[in-house]
């Protein structure tokens, strides 16, 4: 009797046991939105100039509530990789976010190799074997850093190693393969600078112009 007790007892506590959103870094695919949790907090921003979402507030189990603007309530649903986050007040949540910005969406953790200091590492190793004029290794790396990582880069980030993929295909003499790396930056390339400017902030657009004058370099040189 005092073991069924016992048992009914430990069933109940775990069953009241109340979900948490991880702590950890997460990153919208594609999206350029980033989900920091930090015990019982969250801080998410995501979008470019001139819609910019800013939002921090408290978390209780996987609902977050943010209240330095208006009362916006969100709901974090777990993914098989980190979360999707849900605006269960979507007019007061949008006075977090600039013109055409948005915060919802899935937000995923860094693959195994992808985060920061390996991301690095992997990019100096491929510039050592890019100046050397291995190709053929420079590419196993920056191609090896484009398929494990593609998930979580950051848009401009992305960029940068579409280029440099392209580029080492250039000289391994693959052009399509060049061009259908490149393919995703085609659409904004083929546009002018003030046009493409404007989508980002001052900071963002200091290192984003270098990326789309390498894309249109690299793709002049993969079309002939």
């Amino acid at each position: 009797m005092k073991r069924t007790a016992a048992a009914m007892l430990l069933a109940l506590a775990a069953g009241g046991a109340q979900a948490q959103v991880r702590p950890g870094v997460y990153f919208m695919q594609d999206g350029g939105g980033a989900l920091r949790v930090v015990k019982n907090t969250f801080a998410i921003e995501s979008g470019g100039a001139p819609g910019i979402c800013t939002i921090k507030g408290k978390l209780t189990g996987m609902k977050g509530l943010a209240t330095e603007e208006d009362e916006c309530r969100v709901t974090f649903r777990p993914t098989t990789d980190g979360y999707e986050v849900i605006a269960d007040t979507k007019e007061e949540c949008r006075s977090y976010c600039g013109a055409h910005a948005d915060f919802v969406g899935v937000y995923a953790s860094r693959a195994p190799g992808c985060d920061d200091a390996s991301r690095k590492a992997a990019r100096a190793k491929f510039r050592s074997a890019y100046q050397a004029k291995d190709y053929a290794r420079a590419e196993k790396i920056i191609g090896g850093q484009m398929s494990a990582c593609a998930k979580t880069l950051q848009p401009i980030e992305a960029a940068g190693v579409r280029n440099d993929l392209a580029i080492t295909l250039h000289h391994l003499g693959r052009k399509e393969e060049c061009l259908k790396v490149l393919a995703p930056l085609v659409e904004e390339a083929g546009q002018k600078d003030e046009e493409i400017e404007g989508r980002y902030t001052a900071a963002q657009w200091a290192t984003y112009k270098d990326f789309v004058k390498a894309t249109r370099a690299n793709l002049a040189l993969c079309r002939n």
